[in-house]
């Protein structure tokens, strides 16, 4: 297994979920570069490990593309159930600040991931019809895992819970897009320095819409609220 230095200088083997998140991360710069011509043994070289290395953890190349392309979801997901968790077991979250918490997440992940997302889910994806179709299913599970988050926490705190659905994959498309074409569309709302007030404005707009709400018509979304 390969190892890694620790803070006294020494080291030490790596886990297998971090061997793991070495090759995914190996296999997203890879496929950026390469498309789907990226090979076990380019991901290998890029994540500094032997091919085995690759067999034994995802057993074959294709198992390794495909976690790749879901892992920004599954991260999110990990994030929004860290999150929702903390509240649920603490002082609940108002609202606001839960809907700041899921976009800023969602903002942070999809940047980071934003060139392997933008190559893996364009009109031009060098993944074949099948392997689109087998990825469409799996992130269809995620993003329903997502919803079922959204719904335990939004419906409790007044949020419809006949649009729940739609309007949660509205917000992760509304997120990609910004991303994707702000610096066209959004010139003076992009970039780190001016990304929270982005995201105050988009959970605004998600939580009021285009009406003028009065300050006393939004308190309820930044006051705590009672536990059933």
């Amino acid at each position: 297994m390969p190892a890694v230095r620790d803070a006294s200088g020494g080291t030490r083997r790596r886990r297998p979920a971090e061997v793991q998140e070495l090759l995914l991360g190996a296999a997203e710069k890879v496929l950026i570069r390469r498309g789907m011509s990226a090979n076990a043994q380019e991901i290998a070289l890029e994540a500094g490990v032997h091919r085995s290395v690759l067999y034994r953890h995802f057993g074959t190349a294709e198992d390794l593309v495909r976690l790749a392309a879901l892992r920004p979801f599954r991260e999110f997901l990990g994030k929004i159930r860290l999150m929702t968790d903390a509240s649920a077991l603490g002082e609940p979250m108002p609202l606001w600040d839960l809907m700041l918490g899921f976009l800023g997440n969602l903002f942070d992940i999809v940047d980071e991931h934003h060139d392997f997302l933008a190559m893996a889910m364009s009109a031009t994806s060098p993944f074949s019809a099948a392997e689109q179709g087998e990825l469409r299913r799996e992130l269809d599970r995620i993003l329903d895992a997502i919803v079922d988050l959204a719904r335990r926490e939004g419906i409790p705190r007044g949020l419809d819970p006949d649009a729940i659905a739609a309007n949660t994959r509205l917000t992760i498309t509304m997120v990609m897009g910004a991303i994707a074409y702000g610096s066209w569309l959004l010139p003076e709302r992009t970039g780190t320095p001016q990304r929270s007030q982005l995201i105050e404005e988009m959970a605004n707009f998600i939580l009021n819409g285009t009406r003028l709400v009065p300050d006393d018509g939004k308190r309820a979304d930044h006051e705590t609220p009672h536990r059933a």
